[in-house]
């Protein structure tokens, strides 16, 4: 595919054959690609490969294209309150685990995980965005980091991650 650069040989990279065959299928209106599945989109890494900070851009522009389109057809459908129900059965999804105590709304790692202290102080920023509606943007969920932790002090990387999927379909579709 044309426009991603390549990493050095040496330095891995997306692998271009997957990445290419994603992109191919994201621009077939049969391809079977939505937003959900570019949120979820992931490439093995090969040495020589697309460069990742390049293609990871090009997906979060995808993701966004599709959820614009996703509310166009909503909309045209039932109208603004027909979206207006869409997202806010989407940001509902988000409040049980907000509501649950601190240190207590993921399960544990087997091992390292991210810090709970760390997610739930940026947790409190998606309550805060849910109680206003501004403060947080796609691209701040995207980028948020946590140090790691171990034991009671960790939530499971994993589950951590879904959550912060929805909690970036939250911010696109209300956007």
């Amino acid at each position: 595919m044309r426009g991603f650069a390549r990493v050095g040989r040496r330095e891995d990279g997306y692998d271009t054959d997957q990445v290419d065959e994603f992109f191919t299928r994201a621009r077939d209106v049969d391809g079977g690609i939505d937003e959900t599945a570019v949120r979820q989109a992931a490439f093995d890494l090969v040495p020589g490969g697309y460069d990742p900070e390049q293609v990871d851009l090009a997906l979060d522009r995808l993701e966004e294209s599709h959820t614009r389109r996703r509310r166009q057809r909503t909309v045209a459908e039932g109208g603004d309150d027909g979206w207006r129900t869409h997202v806010e059965g989407l940001a509902g999804t988000l409040r049980p685990r907000l509501e649950r105590p601190e240190r207590e709304r993921f399960v544990r790692p087997g091992s390292t995980g991210y810090s709970a202290s760390a997610v739930d102080a940026f947790l409190a920023r998606v309550e805060e965005y849910l109680r206003v509606g501004d403060g947080l943007t796609a691209e701040d969920v995207r980028a948020v980091t946590f140090p790691p932790a171990q034991g009671r002090k960790a939530y499971d990387e994993s589950v951590v991650d879904v959550y912060l999927d929805r909690v970036v379909e939250v911010v696109l579709a209300r956007a």
